[in-house]
């Protein structure tokens, strides 16, 4: 029993040699033991504790003095290791301000930290994704663009706050949220440093705090990524502020001219910090030149989207309807979007009919397939013309009635539709009630028009006395607004002939303003108009005989519908263009103008 064994679970234990054998006592020989044999345990015991203690301090020291000499060696070897691949890299990029400084500090902390980096080599099984020692000496490239491939471009459907300055990401790990120099994601503005960033002005003042941090960014010169959650001070949670960087940018911001006045009335800043004001035209002059680029824009449509040929009939319409689209036969539309979807509807007509190419008459298939989707409120208007609820002659002759032509707007739709205006007379001090205007149902532009009518009836007729009768005026049947002066000429003619008691063709439609000197002036819409009337006219049966009185000025705006144009071709349907009032009322009437005498009176 002069021997003691140390034991994982009871520490030291007394011992004996049995056959050769160590054994440790049993409880039950230890408790056999006598007082002297006791006493002779707990002193070796003692000594053994003693013993090993002094081992235990030599050993530690053994084990601190091993580990500086392989720190030193882990040091040494790193820097051998460190310091010629930096030294290239210094080479080739130290010129780049404040990336030597950088570098040195990078390549020095890797050889401070050299045994972090040899532990996360022997930790294989160390989640990747939590473990921070990898990712201290990763690069976060944020933005690469490519060499030789110029300034960036970039267009931002969705100008957050977040998309345009960038953020830092967080992940959460046992309850913890945690986020490094890894997880910074770049905005718009980081994308397109040193080149264009274009945004539509009305999407950016949606979005909260967008416009707020684009200005910041634009007035400082830097972009800071900043966490919004912060600057709200929404959260607790710890994160990073990267160092503001350089911002070298130009910004298009793009609006409506409508769009661009409101958003300057609530922003006045808007004005300071976009300096540089450009007007684009949404037309282009239609020559050779610019229809061999439109026909080239098609070109790059159809080998984008892998589309059928298109033949030169289908280019042909194409330009045809996008100098209508324009409303201007020397002009072409620069709407491209509707001629995308054009081009591709075409395509699938001619697709489906197993087609090789696209001819003029897929492009005018699915112009009439468009006209049907969305022309479900122009059709109403048919059915009510068909069933007489709609009250519109195109025969005969009326007293104070006349054929005006209006046109609808809604969404991307738009058609032309002919409105019946009357006029009636009574005794009166010679003034005009405008009963749509009374009713606040007309416009200012409406209502001008009815002034100007009313100044010239004063001015023609009106010299040598006072004009002795009133009238009033309405769109009958109309229960929308009314606005815009197109319908002026309409309105003199109608009232002419109540006051003169001459009928009026009603298979004529007329549109057009006019002046107080009784010049016609031209008007918008013309195209819709005149296919709103003919359709009218169809359907309650060409005679031959009707036809549309337009401003001269609008010839050249004139792009019609083929059928239209075989119409006319054919003598079935006219178009009459006229410069004065004294024109228009010779058409209506069929009776020429009489001229003003020296008395003041007409012969």
């Amino acid at each position: 029993l002069k021997l003691i064994s140390r034991n994982e679970k009871h520490g030291f234990v007394p011992v004996q040699l049995k056959d050769n054998q160590v054994q440790e006592l049993t409880q039950t020989e230890i408790d056999a033991l006598n007082s002297k044999q006791r006493a002779e345990i707990a002193a070796n015991i003692r000594y053994m504790d003693k013993k090993l203690e002094r081992l235990g301090l030599h050993l530690g020291d053994l084990e601190d003095d091993a580990r500086d000499k392989v720190s030193v060696l882990n040091r040494d070897i790193a820097t051998q290791v460190v310091m010629p691949r930096m030294d290239l890299i210094l080479n080739k990029y130290g010129q780049v301000k404040g990336l030597e400084d950088y570098l040195k500090q990078y390549a020095q902390d890797i050889i401070d930290n050299v045994e972090l980096i040899l532990e996360q080599e022997e930790d294989d099984f160390a989640p990747a994704m939590f473990n921070r020692v990898p990712a201290r000496y990763q690069a976060n490239v944020i933005v690469s663009n490519k060499p030789n491939s110029g300034a960036p471009v970039i267009f931002e459907d969705f100008p957050t706050h977040y998309n345009l300055l960038g953020h830092v990401e967080q992940l959460t790990h046992n309850g913890t949220i945690t986020t490094d120099f890894t997880l910074i994601r770049p905005g718009a503005l980081h994308q397109a440093n040193g080149g264009f960033l274009m945004l539509e002005a009305e999407q950016l003042l949606e979005q909260p705090y967008a416009w707020q941090g684009l200005k910041r960014a634009l007035k400082s010169g830097q972009l800071k990524l900043s966490s919004l959650e912060h600057m709200l001070t929404l959260t607790g949670s710890i994160s990073i502020e990267p160092a503001a960087i350089p911002l070298d940018i130009k910004v298009v911001l793009m609006a409506e001219p409508e769009i661009y006045y409101e958003i300057l009335e609530v922003e006045p800043e808007l004005g300071s910090v976009f300096k540089i004001r450009a007007d684009f035209t949404d037309t282009l002059q239609r020559n050779d030149e610019n229809e061999q680029a439109y026909m080239q824009l098609i070109a790059d449509y159809v080998q984008a989207d892998k589309l059928l040929p298109f033949d030169r009939s289908a280019l042909a319409a194409l330009l045809t309807d996008s100098s209508r689209q324009a409303e201007d036969q020397s002009s072409l539309s620069l709407h491209a979007s509707t001629l995308g979807d054009l081009i591709r509807e075409a395509h699938h007509h001619a697709f489906k009919a197993n087609d090789k190419m696209v001819t003029d008459q897929h492009i005018n298939l699915a112009l009439q397939h468009r006209q049907y989707r969305l022309g479900y409120l122009r059709e109403l208007y048919w059915q009510d013309l068909s069933r007489g609820t709609q009250l519109i002659e195109t025969s005969g002759h009326r007293l104070g009635q006349i054929n005006a032509l209006s046109v609808i707007h809604y969404a991307d739709v738009e058609f032309g539709l002919p409105s019946r205006l009357t006029a009636s007379v009574y005794q009166g001090g010679g003034d005009i009630l405008d009963i749509e205007r009374s009713v606040e149902l007309g416009g200012s532009l409406h209502a001008k028009g009815v002034l100007l009518m009313s100044s010239f009836l004063k001015a023609h007729f009106g010299r040598e006395q006072i004009l002795h009768f009133s009238a009033a005026l309405a769109f009958e049947q109309s229960y929308g607004q009314v606005d815009g002066d197109s319908a002026t000429v309409a309105e003199l003619s109608a009232l002419i002939s109540a006051i003169s008691q001459l009928p009026i063709d009603q298979s004529w439609a007329i549109t057009g303003s006019m002046n107080q000197l009784g010049q016609v002036q031209p008007i918008g819409g013309v195209n819709a108009k005149i296919e709103g009337f003919y359709d009218a006219c169809k359907l309650q049966g060409l005679t031959g005989k009707q036809g549309v009185i337009i401003p001269r000025q609008n010839m050249q705006h004139l792009m019609l519908r083929q059928d239209v144009i075989d119409a006319v071709r054919m003598g079935q349907f006219h178009i009459h263009a006229i410069d004065t009032i004294d024109q228009a009322l010779e058409i209506l009437m069929a009776r020429p103008v009489g001229t003003l005498d020296k008395k003041g009176k007409y012969s």
